[in-house]
Parts: C-alpha cells; sequence; structure tokens
C-alpha cells in the first residue's frame, strides 16, 4: 500500500465507450498522451481502462495500443508524430483493469 497524502491524489473520469464485435473498424490513428504540462515532472499520474468484455483474441482485434517505453522520452508533437511505427496492440481479456503513465503515449 502507497503512503499517500490525500492532497496529492487527483480522480478523474474520462469516457466511456461500448462497440459490439460487428462494428468496423475505421483504422484511424490518434496517437497521444493524457499527460498535462503543467503538472511538476515529479508527480506521477495514472489512468486506466477497464474492459468488461475482451477486446478480442487477436492482435488485430485490439482495441488500445501503446507505444512501449514512451513515457520515459522527451515528447514533443514532432517526437509522437513519429512514434506511430512503434505501436504495440494490447488484447485484453474481460474484466480486466489496464493502469498506466499518463506520459505514455497511447
Amino acid at each position: 500500500m502507497l503512503d499517500i497524502p490525500e492532497s496529492h491524489l487527483i480522480t478523474s473520469m474520462d469516457a466511456v465507450g461500448f462497440a459490439t464485435s460487428d462494428c468496423p473498424t475505421t483504422y484511424r490513428k490518434w496517437i497521444h498522451t493524457d499527460w498535462r504540462t503543467d503538472i511538476p515532472q515529479h508527480i506521477i499520474s495514472l489512468q486506466g481502462i477497464y474492459y468488461a468484455t475482451e477486446t478480442g483474441t487477436n492482435y488485430h482485434n485490439a482495441t488500445t495500443a501503446i507505444v512501449p517505453d514512451s513515457h520515459t522520452r522527451q515528447l514533443t508533437y514532432e517526437t509522437v508524430n513519429e512514434m506511430y511505427s512503434q505501436l504495440k496492440r494490447l488484447v485484453m481479456s474481460s474484466n480486466s483493469l489496464l493502469i498506466f503513465n499518463s506520459k505514455l503515449v497511447h
């Protein structure tokens, strides 16, 4: 258990989305981070995505993509756009929670 003062905790709700397995695929790429640049670098900001159902049993049906280790790099608009070739899709099982650093490109 982490010993974190309540004054250092922030919670928020981003969005809720649902799709069925027969939902058309758009292949629209939009990678980004959710890190606010006005937050001091020593603050760790985490976020999560809950999967009520599996995202697909194969790589091409996976709905979440990340750039591994991108949270450790100095990011600019240009460097994020150069990361498309490094995207890795995640296959998630039902009733699972993905927690990641908000600096991670996804």
